[in-house]
């Protein structure tokens, strides 16, 4: 309910009542809460850069281009062996991309309910 003039919420004054008497305990609260809330924000954080991380886009082509290799052997009868690295196209790194997407995207929240009906 709020009240018609300031369309401020109305306190019940039993409620402000528990409120100053146990003033300590209620900072506590509080406390307890901005740190919960602050936790949540630097997960949300964490969460958006890795997905982020794991997105096609122009930003990620350039931090992961030429970063992924593998080694070739040749061999020719007459100038022997030689081993070459390969580097990974990016159309194979958005391909690994988009399946790491594809599953985290399908797991399962711890404490979220099973919808395999």
């Amino acid at each position: 309910m709020t009240d018609k003039i300031t369309d401020q919420p109305e306190v019940d004054p039993e409620d402000l009542h528990f409120v100053m008497s146990h003033s300590e305990a209620v900072a506590r609260e509080l406390t307890r809460l901005r740190a919960l809330v602050n936790e949540r924000d630097a997960l949300r954080a964490k969460l958006e850069a890795a997905v982020g991380a794991m997105t096609p886009s122009g930003d990620t082509k350039a931090a992961y281009m030429g970063k992924f290799s593998f080694p070739i052997t040749l061999y020719h009868p007459k100038l022997g062996e030689e081993t070459r690295r390969v580097s990974v196209p990016w159309t194979c790194i958005k391909e690994i991309m988009a399946m790491i997407h594809a599953r985290a995207s399908r797991a399962k929240i711890k404490g979220e309910a099973d919808d395999t009906r």
